[in-house]
């Protein structure tokens, strides 16, 4: 197969992680979706970071997944980022085949969202 393409610049993108099978990424926010509402997402050079705490505040959420366990990985700012977990999981419902890469990203603004591209290979 290919080797997908970073569409990371240096003038608008302050991180890009593509990730080859979309549904292990989909499992793992499937897996904490209903116990988390919100997550924090630290990015950083040596990968992405998502923490969070119920709303209890008798579990915690701590994930990382390290740069090296993407397919392509840049980072040009560490920066951090809050997620609805509820809208995430919606986003991730269309990843349906272990085929499917998802490329996370996002750009340097003061409001940056966080970018969730699905492609077919």
């Amino acid at each position: 197969p290919k080797t997908p393409k970073p569409r990371l610049t240096e003038y608008n993108k302050m991180f890009e992680g593509i990730l080859t099978d979309a549904l292990v990424f989909k499992k793992l926010v499937e897996s904490f979706k209903d116990l988390i509402v919100h997550v924090h997402i630290e990015v950083d050079e040596s990968g992405v970071h998502f923490s969070a705490m119920d709303e209890s505040r008798v579990a915690m959420l701590s994930l990382k997944i390290h740069s090296h366990s993407f397919a392509k990985f840049v980072c040009t700012k560490p920066q951090q980022l809050g997620v609805s977990v509820k809208n995430l999981n919606k986003v991730l419902r269309i990843a349906d085949n272990y085929e499917d890469t998802v490329t996370l990203s996002a750009d340097t603004d003061a409001y940056s969202y966080l970018q969730v591209v699905f492609e077919s290979r």
